[in-house]
């Protein structure tokens, strides 16, 4: 096996990895990472908690809006609906009416 060697800056001498200098650097480095990792994703699940909070405040909003909507439709059909049939009682009122005078006319009174 053989060793990852590093020239030194000033004397020129070869420094290899067994040195304990080079591994406290590699440990330091391997730490310095871990923390940065660590910082990242907790600062990415606050934001992504502070996000999903508003996502589901907007959710909710839609989710009134839409009840209110439907339940101005609902209403709405409810009137049209009621005029409707208040218009078809008029109408079979009239139709029974004729009906009737129809009746009367041709049954109850015959021509001569």
């Amino acid at each position: 096996m053989r060793d990852i060697v590093i020239e030194g800056p000033h004397t020129g001498e070869v420094i290899t990895v067994t040195e304990p200098q080079v591994w406290t650097l590699i440990g330091v480095l391997a730490a310095a990472l871990v923390g940065v990792i660590t910082i990242v994703m907790s600062s990415f699940s606050r934001q992504m908690a502070v996000s999903f909070g508003a996502l589901e405040k907007q959710i909710e909003s839609v989710r009134s809006e839409l009840k209110s909507e439907i339940g101005a439709v609902r209403s709405e059909l409810k009137s049209e609906i009621s005029a409707v049939r208040s218009e078809l009682k008029s109408d079979i009122a009239h139709l029974e009416r004729d009906v009737n005078f129809l009746h009367r006319r041709e049954i109850d009174d015959p021509p001569a």
